[in-house]
């Protein structure tokens, strides 16, 4: 129960971030893989895009918080190779209530 409601909490706090991209339907967090997965409509398209993050932690660099991640998964194949090739880090920067309730909700 606790865990369905920290996830709801935490999509209502990531919600507006995904409001340029699209409309976030599904946030769903794996506590035992540390793995976070995120269903949106992306603006223009009429079916989900489903990415997980797995391995993923919170952490502090340069005084912002970061969400990271060691593996990065994308249902799009075009879309996993455009975002290998532009990624250079395993890591997006989070505001600070959502890096308190990931940190919570993963444990």
């Amino acid at each position: 129960m606790f865990k369905d409601f920290a996830s709801n909490a935490l999509a209502r706090i990531l919600r507006p971030f995904f409001n340029d991209v699209g409309r976030l339907e599904r946030l769903d967090v794996d506590r035992k893989q540390k793995s976070i997965t995120v269903a949106f409509i992306p603006l223009g398209e009429q079916s989900l895009l489903t990415v997980t993050a797995s391995g993923v932690s919170v952490q502090i660099f340069d005084g912002r918080h970061w969400l990271t991640w060691q593996n990065l998964r994308i249902d799009r194949p075009w879309m996993q190779s455009l975002f290998n090739r532009v990624m250079k880090e395993n890591r997006v920067p989070i505001p600070a209530n959502a890096a308190k309730l990931i940190s919570l909700v993963l444990g």
